[in-house]
């Protein structure tokens, strides 16, 4: 997402995306207490993550957004993961934690051959 979108964008975008920011939190945030999250809930984490590691909508925050990406366990969320430490995006680059990543990712589909 981050590499889609212009920090310095218009302030029509900056107002949009913080207001896209605050509804995806209130999605995350309902029921979190639960250890059963809803797709939408998912969702939410996995773009509140990625607007988060970029700084869009919300001032960059690197560790909340990792949380929150691992907190949706999405195949997209854990590819993102696997390029945050590939590329060291916002923490030091870590090629053991992107490949458990990229291993978790694996391990969603019963066909890979990575699998286990």
């Amino acid at each position: 997402m981050g590499e889609h979108f212009s920090k310095t964008a218009p302030e029509d975008s900056k107002l949009f995306y913080a207001k896209a920011y605050n509804i995806y939190k209130a999605v995350a945030d309902a029921d979190a207490d639960s250890n059963d999250l809803q797709a939408d809930q998912r969702h939410a984490l996995e773009m509140l993550g990625d607007m988060e590691l970029s700084g869009i909508g919300t001032e960059q925050q690197t560790d909340t957004g990792i949380t929150h990406l691992e907190q949706a366990g999405t195949p997209t969320a854990l590819m993102r993961l696997f390029q945050v430490y590939v590329k060291g995006i916002g923490v030091d680059a870590d090629m053991m934690k992107a490949l458990s990543y990229a291993q978790q990712l694996a391990d969603m589909n019963p066909k890979s051959p990575h699998t286990g």
